[in-house]
């Protein structure tokens, strides 16, 4: 598949999955992307590439807050996301399914969205 953020040059990587969000936190507790903010303006993306079962193993541990090195996962964050393969890939938004497609393209609509997040405390001293 080649990627490209941002309208940058694209770069071409062999993975099994594409995951764009803008929460950290999946269903059932699952917190694949730490850092995912859904009040930052941007998208998190993270290229999940296991080939072998190791890879698999450290995937599932750093599911599980470990984070292990090996796992074959990327992280990156952009305004603007575009996936293209070769084939015809099957394709879902928020669990649910897409027509089949070679193209997938994510941005983010700046303040197109009210969020309410809680209020930062401040620290005291």
């Amino acid at each position: 598949m080649e990627v490209r953020l941002d309208g940058g040059i694209p770069f071409a990587r062999e993975v099994r999955s594409v995951l764009v969000a803008n929460v950290g936190r999946l269903p059932g507790g699952v917190n694949l992307v730490p850092l995912a903010r859904p009040d930052d303006g941007h998208l998190d993306v993270v290229l999940i590439a296991p080939r072998w079962p190791h890879e698999w193993a450290a995937i599932l541990l750093s599911l599980l807050g470990k984070h292990p090195k090996g796992g074959k996962l990327e992280t990156f964050r952009a305004r603007r996301v575009e996936v293209t393969t070769e084939r015809l890939q099957v394709r879902e938004l928020d669990g649910d399914p897409l027509s089949p497609g070679t193209t997938l393209v994510v941005s983010m609509w700046p303040s197109a969205l009210t969020v309410c997040v809680p209020r930062v405390a401040k620290e005291a001293g």
